[in-house]
């Protein structure tokens, strides 16, 4: 998971985040992110890209085979989705 507090407009952040594998905004300031990438080569990818932003971000790397959630539908199904082994990113 990743929280962030990136002031950037929504589409600059979305155009980063489509170079990873999958990823999904969960709220107004984290995002899921799937990728073999460790949280801080992630960390590094997003600061280097948003280095004129100066965000404060937190990665905190994720096991999804035990989550459990009370949430809207579209979380539950982006944490049950079946992805490939190919967990290439940015």
């Amino acid at each position: 998971m990743l929280h962030d507090s990136l002031s950037i407009e929504d589409n600059k952040v979305k155009e980063h985040f489509n170079k990873y594998k999958d990823w999904l905004r969960f709220g107004s300031e984290a995002w899921l992110v799937y990728t073999d990438m460790s949280a801080t080569e992630v960390r590094d990818s997003i600061r280097k890209e948003f280095e004129s932003e100066d965000p404060s971000i937190l990665v905190i790397p994720t096991d999804l085979s035990g989550w459990s959630a009370y949430s809207k539908e579209m979380p539950r199904n982006w944490l049950k989705k079946e992805r490939d082994g190919d967990l290439s990113g940015v």
